[in-house]
């Protein structure tokens, strides 16, 4: 509802304006683009981090109970399959659990390239904002320009889903 009365705002101070319309739509398609990468990114890095949960809580249950403090301190600390097999207790684990990380190894390589592609996204995002806002600056000054400023600031303000 705030989006929508912030886009009534924006038609009405810029009503006279010929290309407002245009502005608007690209303006609205590049916010919702934009919010749509970041709350993906936010999906993205909750759910690696839960995987990553998951993992260390399994191994904290089945590490060997004479296995010295600091060494599972600094293995349950690690978000690093490589690092995590390069403890000799590990040698000792269950080979389901070790499955277990292969697995969630395989999830984050996965998920982190997703991520790059998602920032990459967001940069092309970012140079169209900034190319909108140019034209938006020279054709309907800068007044204008800050009202679609805080219009496109407001759907990012959006919560995710």
């Amino acid at each position: 509802m705030k989006i929508f009365l912030s886009f009534v705002t924006v038609l009405v101070l810029l009503g006279g304006c010929s290309q407002t319309g245009t502005f608007e739509t690209e303006l609205m398609q590049l916010g919702y683009q934009e919010k749509t990468i970041l709350c993906t990114l936010e999906v993205l890095h909750s759910r690696i981090s839960n995987e990553w949960d998951g993992i260390n809580a399994l191994l904290e249950a089945n590490l060997p109970p004479d296995m010295p403090k600091e060494e599972k301190f600094n293995m349950l600390n690690v978000r690093n399959a490589n690092l995590i097999r390069m403890f000799e207790s590990f040698q000792t684990i269950d080979p389901e659990i070790k499955q277990a990380l292969d697995t969630v190894e395989q999830a984050d390589v996965d998920m982190r390239k997703e991520i790059l592609a998602l920032k990459a996204q967001a940069q092309r995002v970012e140079s169209q904002k900034m190319a909108l806002f140019e034209k938006i600056s020279r054709t309907a000054g800068t007044a204008a320009l800050g009202t679609y400023r805080n219009l496109y600031n407001n759907i990012l303000r959006e919560t995710c889903n």
